[in-house]
């Protein structure tokens, strides 16, 4: 009886978090149709969102709040740098509004549950929804974000995350001129314990008494708790004389960087976190998703007729992870497991380099945009120009690892 009354459609995805429904507008608007699964529907996206100029497609321009012309990054032995792109901050609330308006406008079906089990058959995949019927469809996407109950890895190894803990306030006053915007402040209120990852300011001025401030850890292994940025942050506010007047938001963040890849041979389809799409060495998933749903969405509607879903479903896979993409998720990998264990001096000098390094280079890096050889040849160029200690820290790293492409254009650069 239940299955008499199933649910028949072209995609399912699960999550209804800002990867999910960017990629369900995208499959909408080619013709696709979607059933959006998740217990959170309608449930305000709490994340601030910043990207680099460029990042935003034009017809989403209208959801920055504030950009900043010159983003600061200070460390104490390299003083300040000035960095050459401007730097947008999201409105969050208006960017989810517009995008689940338009989601609705092309057609999607959100369903407020949870995605129990997904059986893939050969013409159809079920997917079993708690209490609810289930829904039958040609394509399952897995769009939980960092769960990834849904999808099988390649690989099982440990996670390194960056972890991070904001507070958006309303200020008596503080230390940073309109139009101002720290990127990074590596600077350290007092040496990190033993062991403890280092931690850097985030801080976003919004106007003369209101601030969106950060700690994050860039990337470590094992986490970061909140508690201890939490702590951080409240370090610096006091020694800076910050004083909040009204605390706005609270935003907490553990975001996996070192995912292993999805097994891309599986039918069940994966976007977002759940596909290892952050970017393993600064943690930025938006602009990505953004970027890449539309190329996802035209193969998935691209392979609606196929009568073969797996061949179908490892075609689409191809899409979300070309096989560039994955030498290039392997170098950053590589990198982010060396930040990991780099303590507080040693990322200070790290950054000094890096941030030298041509605007056109430091910004591809960040923003995913080289090919895997240009990535791989701009990493040696850090290598060759970082100090000694540094080279043979990354020597050390480089024994046994993954990290083959990097050493062979470091010989040849």
């Amino acid at each position: 009886s239940k299955r008499c009354r199933m649910k028949n459609t072209n995609l399912v995805i699960a999550g209804s978090g800002p990867a999910g429904v960017v990629l369900a507008l995208a499959c909408a608007e080619k013709g696709v149709s979607v059933v959006c699964v998740s217990p959170s529907v309608g449930e305000v996206w709490e994340r601030c969102f910043g990207m680099w100029s460029g990042e935003l497609p034009d017809d989403l321009m209208d959801c920055i709040e504030t950009s900043w012309a010159a983003p600061i990054v200070r460390t104490w032995g390299g003083g300040e740098r000035l960095l050459d792109r401007r730097y947008l901050k999201v409105d969050t609330v208006k960017f989810q509004d517009l995008l689940m308006q338009r989601c609705h406008q092309a057609g999607v079906t959100f369903i407020n549950a949870e995605v129990a089990a997904v059986d893939h058959q050969a013409e159809v995949s079920i997917v079993e929804v708690l209490k609810e019927e289930p829904i039958s469809c040609r394509f399952f996407v897995d769009a939980t974000g960092g769960k990834r109950d849904l999808v099988e890895s390649s690989a099982v190894r440990p996670i390194a995350y960056q972890t991070a803990y904001g507070e958006h306030l309303e200020v008596e006053h503080h230390p940073f001129a309109i139009g101002e915007m720290v990127f990074m402040d590596l600077r350290t209120i007092s040496p990190t314990r033993s062991g403890a990852s280092p931690s850097f300011l985030y801080a976003m001025p919004l106007s003369k008494t209101e601030i969106f401030v950060e700690e994050t850890t860039l990337i470590s292994e094992p986490e970061m708790s909140l508690r201890e940025l939490q702590r951080r942050l409240h370090g610096r506010l006091k020694l800076w004389d910050i004083r909040p007047t009204k605390r706005l938001g609270i935003e907490r963040c553990r975001i996996p960087m070192t995912f292993p890849l999805p097994d891309r041979n599986q039918r069940t389809l994966a976007f977002g976190a759940a596909a290892s799409m952050v970017h393993p060495a600064t943690g930025y998933l938006l602009s990505r998703t953004i970027k890449k749903a539309p190329g996802v969405a035209e193969a998935i509607h691209a392979e609606l007729g196929s009568d073969s879903l797996d061949r179908s479903s490892q075609k689409i896979w191809r899409e979300i992870w070309p096989v560039d993409d994955v030498r290039k998720w392997e170098l950053y990998t590589f990198g982010a497991n060396f930040l990991a264990k780099l303590d507080d001096d040693q990322l200070e000098r790290f950054f000094h380099t890096f941030f030298d390094l041509p605007t056109g280079d430091w910004f591809r890096f960040m923003t995913g945009d080289l090919s895997s050889a240009k990535l791989a040849v701009m990493m040696s160029r850090v290598f060759l120009t970082t100090d000694a200690n540094l080279r043979w820290a990354l020597i050390k790293e480089s024994v046994g690892g993954n990290s083959a492409a990097l050493i062979r254009a470091a010989v040849s650069h």
